[in-house]
């Protein structure tokens, strides 16, 4: 039998993964259609558009990842502080992952090439998420 204190946890650590992960691929998408859209309309050149594209894929990074996990922990905790501190702790360490992704990418990318790029950024962000749920729960611990 299952002790029902053992799945709450791992109920916040699934929820701020899966939130992580699909709020970043939505907005993603979203800031590439928007790109893409914006630059034929204006009729932009090819770097032009990469450059956006870039850029774009991470801010939807970022602030994707973040507002999901901050939407499903609070979905499933129901508690705003626990959400906004692990979504904040989320923030802080995105950056990491970006610079891990731009950096290997740079070096020859070995795995970026057999994986994928788009299926490495989600892992990314999933073990990024989980990091941060992790130091949220050590805080609240720590600081009670």
């Amino acid at each position: 039998m299952i002790n029902a204190s053992i799945l709450q946890p791992l109920s916040e650590y699934l929820a701020v993964v899966v939130g992580s992960v699909t709020g970043a691929a939505l907005s993603i998408a979203a800031i590439i259609l928007l790109i893409q859209v914006t630059c034929y309309l204006t009729k932009t050149s090819d770097f032009g558009v990469a450059f956006y594209v870039a850029v774009g894929v991470f801010a939807g990074w970022w602030l994707g990842a973040s507002g999901g996990c901050w939407l499903a922990l609070l979905w499933v905790t129901h508690n705003h502080e626990y959400a906004q501190l692990t979504a904040y702790l989320l923030i802080a360490l995105n950056p990491l992952g970006m610079f891990w992704l731009s950096r290997h990418l740079y070096k020859g990318g070995m795995i970026a090439n057999k994986l994928g790029i788009r299926w490495l950024i989600g892992l990314i962000i999933a073990v990024l998420s989980l990091l941060a749920q992790l130091l949220a729960n050590m805080m609240i611990a720590v600081f009670k």
